[in-house]
């Protein structure tokens, strides 16, 4: 069933975003006005315990107007917003704790909320859900890259064998095993990969930012494409030639930059991983690229 059909037929809906709920609040009112009953967790940006709010399972946290706060916190605030226009309306926060406690998280939402329809916010304006997904890329396995791979229960998760080996053996803190231990099984792999076989994607090693650090060579019918995940963050890294704080290896994520400059020379179009400025003018959601 399509992600339409599904929320139509659905009077429950738990709706979640990715460390920004206010993503969701397009979707939120619109079910709302539909009459539906709908519920808002997020994944938050930090540890949250600095508020008093309810914590009624590892990693998860029940914010309402009546939470404190020592630090900003936006949740809060628009729990305050949306209680004011529809009465009490809790926004269930979520600390990027790793996948397994995040699974629990959204697994104790299910059964206490018990919602028809689990919505990640930006599938349906594609009109896919996250069963509808079989394939999963990891660029590197840093917890903003793979830590809701729990989510596609269906599809085959992909990244390298150097950067699987360099997560394992970290002492550094840099990775939190629960992202990627238990979630989905991993599918390695070493060198070059065309990886549907047709040349239509390609994945090519990055390094750098991590050891095993992997862009994506993408061939639409319309435009070609380089996914250049934190190999090169925002434009001025490429511009520039600089590696951002925390870069695994400097001297190695210059080339890797070198080689995605040639790239784009060649006609491809590179996707920063982090470039809020690009975000604001590409194709996304349902207005995607084909």
């Amino acid at each position: 069933m399509r992600a339409g059909a599904t929320l139509r037929l659905a009077r429950s809906h738990l709706a979640g975003g990715g460390f920004d709920v206010f993503c969701g609040l397009p979707l939120y009112l619109l079910l709302k006005k539909a009459g539906k009953t709908v519920h808002l967790a997020n994944l938050s940006s930090g540890a949250l315990g600095f508020c008093d709010a309810e914590n009624p399972v590892q990693a998860l946290w029940r914010i309402t107007s009546r939470t404190a706060a020592t630090k900003y916190f936006p949740e809060m605030h628009l729990s305050a917003w949306l209680t004011e226009r529809f009465g009490e309306t809790p926004i269930f926060a979520i600390e990027p704790s790793g996948a397994r406690r995040v699974s629990a998280a959204y697994e104790w939402l299910a059964r206490t909320l018990r919602p028809d329809a689990i919505v990640l916010v930006e599938l349906p304006k594609a009109g896919l859900t996250a069963e509808d997904i079989d394939l999963v890329v990891c660029s590197h396995l840093h917890t903003d890259h793979c830590g809701c791979n729990s989510f596609f229960r269906r599809a085959t998760v992909v990244c390298s064998a150097e950067e699987l080996t360099s997560a394992q053996s970290d002492t550094s803190g840099a990775y939190i095993a629960e992202d990627w231990e238990g979630s989905r099984p991993i599918e390695t792999i070493a060198g070059q990969r065309d990886l549907l076989g047709d040349g239509r994607m390609t994945l090519i090693e990055a390094p750098g930012h991590t050891p095993g650090m992997l862009v994506a060579h993408v061939v639409l019918d319309t435009q070609t494409f380089v996914l250049a995940s934190d190999a090169a963050p925002v434009r001025e890294t490429l511009d520039q030639r600089y590696a951002p704080k925390g870069t695994w290896n400097v001297d190695i994520a210059l080339k890797s930059l070198d080689e995605i400059a040639r790239l784009e020379r060649d006609g491809s179009k590179v996707i920063f991983g982090h470039d809020e400025t690009q975000w604001r003018q590409i194709r996304t959601g349902a207005e995607f690229y084909e």
